[in-house]
């Protein structure tokens, strides 16, 4: 309740005129953490990102590292009656040890709801995907290199200027699809931004679409999404692609999770707000598992445990990312291959203070991380995580 006058205060404060929302609520996560990582380059992997072979350490501040992140934001929803709903959301994120502001929003879009007909959500936010997939990974976008995150990136994706739709359950089988008109300004042949992107097909477009069975213990969800780059790119014939199915089964004692997916002509990045570039996977200082590249095939894996221990959760997971493609015929400066399967695994525990503050630990593994031939990360990571 505090809370809900808090943020309509604030709001009215802005605006200078009444809120006619029913609700508007204040919300936010603040999670300060810290990291000790130590990185080993072999003599590959020093050849493939023009550095120096050895091991590198550093213990340093890494906010949102155990959650993937920190955020404040505003969320409100009006009744119109007769089961129609309007709602809001507006959320940026922060760095909770500096104070900084993140120069994007996290989501920024409107809601129009109903029981009978589903919802559907226009502006900037997670796609289809993200959410059709969500709750598969033991830990999401948490804890580093423990995180199934570097070889599923669908798991977390945003889009702008999307249209969301998302059907009422039925009998535990939901439906998500997701638009994104234009993902970034287009460039023209001399390459200059926002000039002769009139045409469709001359703006970088998302689609997705997605299936999402939740009944009891069972949790089943396959997920499509295609990225259509504008004409002006070199590699505008290639659509990049992701397929993904995965699942969770509630044991009550633990709770067993899996996904299995591949990629093909391309890797999505995290944050499709502006799309990136398309990018040529045999440069060698190219790290596929950062952005968008052409003419590439991974097939990717997951497998995860969680499971109450005293007043918190453990947490296990491993996953794979092979490369295909031209990933294969990438070498470095030496001749060696550039890329290969990335292994990477870890245990983490949350240990619950209280409803709404927690402590959490892990340790992270990865071997050739983000495909990258030879390089080995090590990670351990502590941090207090407050919601409110």
């Amino acid at each position: 309740m505090k809370k809900t006058l808090l943020a309509a205060a604030l709001l009215a404060g802005y605006t200078g005129t009444a809120l006619a929302q029913n609700s508007v609520t204040l919300y936010g996560r603040i999670t300060p953490a810290y990291v000790f990582e130590s990185v080993k380059l072999n003599d590959t992997a020093a050849s493939t990102l023009n550095n120096t072979s050895g091991t590198y350490n550093q213990f340093s501040p890494a906010s949102g590292y155990v959650t993937g992140g920190n955020n404040i934001g505003f969320k409100g929803v009006e009744d119109l009656g007769n089961g129609l709903k309007v709602g809001f959301k507006y959320e940026f994120g922060f760095n909770g040890q500096t104070g900084v502001e993140s120069d994007q929003a996290r989501e920024s879009h409107v809601t129009v709801s109903n029981a009978a007909w589903g919802s559907l959500e226009l502006g900037y936010g997670y796609t289809a995907s993200s959410t059709i997939l969500s709750g598969i990974s033991p830990v999401g976008t948490s804890y580093g290199v423990m995180s199934a995150e570097d070889a599923f990136s669908v798991f977390s994706v945003s889009a702008g200027n999307q249209v969301k739709y998302f059907s009422p359950s039925i009998s535990g089988f939901t439906v998500g699809l997701s638009y994104s008109f234009k993902g970034a300004k287009a460039t023209d042949s001399g390459g200059a931004v926002g000039e002769g992107d009139f045409g469709t097909s001359n703006k970088n477009r998302l689609m997705v679409g997605g299936l999402r069975y939740a009944n009891g213990p069972v949790l089943l969800a396959a997920a499509y999404t295609q990225l259509n780059p504008n004409q002006s790119e070199a590699v505008s014939d290639k659509n990049i692609k992701n397929w993904t199915v995965g699942g969770t089964y509630d044991l009550k004692v633990v709770k067993v999770h899996g996904a299995y997916g591949q990629n093909i002509d391309g890797i999505f990045e995290y944050d499709n707000s502006t799309f990136g570039d398309i990018k040529n996977p045999a440069s060698p200082d190219v790290n596929p598992a950062d952005g968008i590249a052409a003419n590439i095939r991974t097939n990717q894996w997951m497998f995860g445990l969680s499971a109450p221990v005293g007043p918190g959760k453990a947490l296990f997971s491993i996953s794979q990312l092979k490369p295909g493609g031209d990933l294969t015929l990438a070498k470095n400066a030496a001749g060696n291959d550039a890329f290969a399967t990335m292994t990477n695994f870890g245990v983490a525990y949350e240990y619950s203070l209280s409803k709404r503050t927690s402590i959490k630990a892990s340790y992270g593994y990865a071997t050739n991380y983000a495909m990258i031939s030879g390089l080995t990360v090590n990670q351990v990571g502590v941090g207090l995580q407050h919601v409110f």
